[in-house]
């Protein structure tokens, strides 16, 4: 989403312009854990949250 504001026509007026983009909604995240000690631990996660 994105906003832009900018003076308006007539003084203390405002013009807003907002812009939505349809986006196919995702989540992804990455997870590094090296406390078992020898070896690390590599964890990667992605939903496809319009699935759910």
């Amino acid at each position: 989403m994105q906003v832009s504001l900018k003076a308006g026509a007539k003084d203390g007026e405002i013009d807003a312009v907002l812009k939505v983009i349809d986006e196919r909604p995702t989540k992804f995240s990455m997870s590094f854990d090296n406390i078992a000690g020898a070896g690390t631990v590599f964890g990667a996660r992605y939903n496809d949250l319009a699935s759910e």
